[in-house]
């Protein structure tokens, strides 16, 4: 549990785990809302009831520990041990703090965290997203021209609409839909080489960077060779029309144009020569 793409992992999975389970048992309730009011029940039954002096509010929702483990695996099934909480608690940004002396003392680990920010891990994506990612627009509904928007653009190729949109706003070259993708995930998968050149050189002008988990998406996850070289900055844009083109020429010389293709598939009669013998 020490890897961070390890805990990542955990993490994401009892997430989509939760969020199914929640769809299935109140598909009209928020998951964030209601593991706040379960933390929420949980912090005012463990609070003491004496008549005394109480501790002083504290300004933090916050709950021990073994209280936090105890209503993500009885209130909502979460598979998590003990042992492995609070590391997937700090990897999420949870804190640990000075809570009263009260609560640590009815806690057996001793360890009291902040919850804001396992709660927040829950909430829809577009909010995750500003947590996570403050720079992202928030616009996206707004990201289309003729009823097609910046990322259907980006699939598509369409260089015309791309550009057009990001003349009004000026930070869509890098907004995430619905699905976390953004414009030039989505035209690195599907080979479309202007749409990658026009993302990048906006990085550029704008003096960015392009996020290296991104750019190693991207990567990895391209249509072809030509356009891993334009991602990692190996060839320009002419430079790979060119190629493009001289590999195009040459397969036509090989194969015989479009029936070379065809037999390349395995779809025209053609392969059943080597049979006829």
């Amino acid at each position: 549990m020490g890897n961070a793409a390890a805990v990542q992992g955990v993490a994401e999975s009892s997430r989509r785990r939760l969020l199914l389970q929640q769809y299935n048992r109140k598909p009209d309730a928020l998951l964030s809302h209601s593991l706040l009011r379960a933390f929420q029940q949980r912090q005012l039954q463990s609070q003491p009831q004496s008549s005394g002096t109480s501790d002083a509010p504290h300004s933090t929702p916050f709950l021990a520990l073994d209280e936090i483990h105890d209503v993500l695996l009885h209130d909502f099934g979460v598979q998590c041990t003990l042992a492995e909480l609070p590391v997937v608690l700090r990897h999420l940004g949870c804190r640990l703090i000075e809570a009263p002396t009260s609560t640590k003392d009815a806690s057996p680990s001793g360890e009291v965290y902040s919850i804001q920010e396992l709660v927040a891990y829950t909430a829809p994506r577009r909010v995750l997203r500003q947590v996570k990612r403050p720079l992202v627009c928030p616009n996206g509904s707004k990201f289309s021209l003729e009823s097609v928007t910046i990322w259907q653009a980006a699939k598509m190729g369409n260089l015309h609409v791309l550009e057009a949109i990001c003349i009004h706003f000026s930070d869509a070259y890098f907004a995430l839909d619905d699905f976390d993708n953004s414009p030039l995930y989505y035209a690195s998968l599907c080979g479309r080489e202007a749409i990658v050149d026009f993302v990048m050189r906006a990085y550029g002008h704008e003096h960015r960077e392009v996020p290296s988990d991104e750019l190693l998406r991207c990567v990895t996850n391209a249509l072809n060779p030509h356009i891993r070289a334009l991602l990692q900055k190996k060839l320009t844009l002419e430079e790979v029309l060119e190629a493009k083109k001289q590999t195009i020429e040459s397969s036509e010389d090989e194969g015989g144009g479009a029936e070379g293709d065809g037999a390349w598939f395995g779809l025209l009669a053609g392969d059943d020569d080597e049979y006829e013998e």
